[in-house]
């Protein structure tokens, strides 16, 4: 079942390097699951996932590169908890 093994997964955490960009794009869709979701279990995964991913992007996030037009240099921020 999909969810038991996430939840595996996330019990069995490893540090690798990875872009923020990736994990970016793994909360938007996995929001997106979240949202249409109806198993309960899995959307309980898909939601822990997500928490999980946002948290490495906070501890990924590099500090904001001082620069006079400082448009582009704040990091990427994870997208709020619903």
């Amino acid at each position: 079942m999909p969810a038991e093994q996430a939840f595996a997964a996330l019990a069995a955490l490893s540090t690798v390097p990875v872009q923020v960009g990736v994990l970016h794009a793994a909360v938007v869709l996995l929001e997106a699951t979240a949202d249409r979701c109806e198993d309960e279990q899995l959307k309980a995964a898909v939601e822990a996932t997500v928490a999980h991913l946002c948290e490495a992007m906070k501890l990924s996030a590099p500090a904001p590169a001082a620069h006079d037009s400082a448009w582009f240099a704040a990091p990427l921020q994870p997208t709020p908890d619903r």
